[in-house]
């Protein structure tokens, strides 16, 4: 695999997308000509073309004929146009199959009017697939800019190797420059691979998603990488995630057994899930057999890695390694029986 490193720490890997581009651009010659191989043999038939439109009751066969006499690419196109609008009206009435053919013909006379040719060629492929790699070197640069600041801003790095993978182009992706990577915080493989995270460019926003949970031992081998996962994401989302850290009141439900660990207060067990939403910690141990306790904790913000965001509440994950401080920790009830 060619990697660019750009850093001892962080590294570019490009190969898959260009590999993906590749294809795509290939496939888009390869339909290049075979469309102009077959315009070449191709005679427009305007007779067949005006009676198929006129059998399913097109109101416009005048207008379309004039057009197309008219050899006018403009209003061609125009008339195209008011096919597909009528066709959209009354396609409760009639099925795209009956119109299908004559509007495929009379894209392949306006393209041969327009001259259509080989647009495709080794070294437009070979301009366009530079041009476009050169774009998603640039784009996958400023992650790696956003995640080397995220590095610097975590007090403690444990030094896993970051590597940035370009996203492919899928076949029914746009050909483009790739904004969007797999952010693999190595060292810590399992057998479930590397842990890894996707991150996304809206507009002037960055989004992160496809986030492991914590705890997955079939990601996270050893619990430095796994810090150093979670909080990498943590800055990411929130640069000023370890130098200003909020404080949040948040509610789990835990089993009964172990209220004599969290009467101790001062710290909970990290991979436990909390929510915002007291009724739902309380929904949960209900509807998880009872015997357990609903806890009200007080946690700065630091320690916990956003799993659930929706309109009633948010959920969240406790990161950090074997447990994590909190402000408070307030006993609210037991739902056993």
């Amino acid at each position: 695999m060619k990697i660019y490193r750009i850093a001892s720490q962080v590294s570019i890997s490009i190969d898959k997308y260009i590999e993906s581009l590749k294809g795509r651009m290939q496939e888009m010659a390869d339909l290049n000509a075979e469309h102009y191989s077959y315009l070449q043999q191709y005679t427009f038939d305007l007779g067949s073309t005006i009676s198929s439109l006129s059998e399913v009751g097109y109101p416009y066969v005048v207008e379309i004929r004039s057009a197309l006499e008219s050899k006018d690419s403009d209003k061609i196109h125009n008339e195209l146009m008011r096919i597909f609008g009528w066709y959209k009206e009354n396609r409760d009435k009639i099925s795209w199959s009956t119109i299908n053919k004559a509007v495929r013909n009379i894209n392949d006379y306006d393209d041969k009017l327009n001259n259509y040719d080989m647009q495709w060629t080794e070294d437009t492929i070979s301009q366009e697939v530079q041009k476009l790699t050169d774009a998603t070197m640039k784009n996958m640069q400023y992650i790696k800019s956003l995640i080397d600041n995220a590095i610097r801003a975590i007090p403690k790095w444990n030094n896993s190797p970051v590597n940035i993978e370009a996203s492919v182009i899928d076949r029914d992706d746009p050909i483009e420059a790739e904004e969007c990577a797999t952010v693999e915080v190595l060292g810590g493989n399992s057998w479930g691979g590397e842990a890894s995270f996707s991150f996304f460019k809206v507009g002037d926003k960055i989004e992160i998603d496809d986030i492991l949970e914590a705890g997955d031992t079939d990601f996270f081998e050893n619990q430095s990488t796994q810090s150093d996962y979670f909080n990498l994401i943590q800055v990411l989302r929130n640069p000023s995630a370890f130098s200003k850290p909020k404080v949040l009141t948040l509610y789990t439900a835990r089993p009964s057994k172990d209220r004599a660990l969290y009467l101790k207060g001062g710290k909970v067990p990290s991979n436990i899930f909390l929510t915002t939403s007291l009724d739902f910690a309380e929904g949960f141990a209900e509807e998880y057999g009872g015997n357990r306790d609903i806890w009200k904790v007080r946690i700065k913000d630091v320690y916990l890695i956003l799993t659930m965001d929706s309109t009633d509440q948010k959920q969240y994950q406790v990161i950090g390694e074997g447990f994590v401080p909190v402000e408070s920790i307030e006993f609210m009830g037991s739902s056993a029986k």
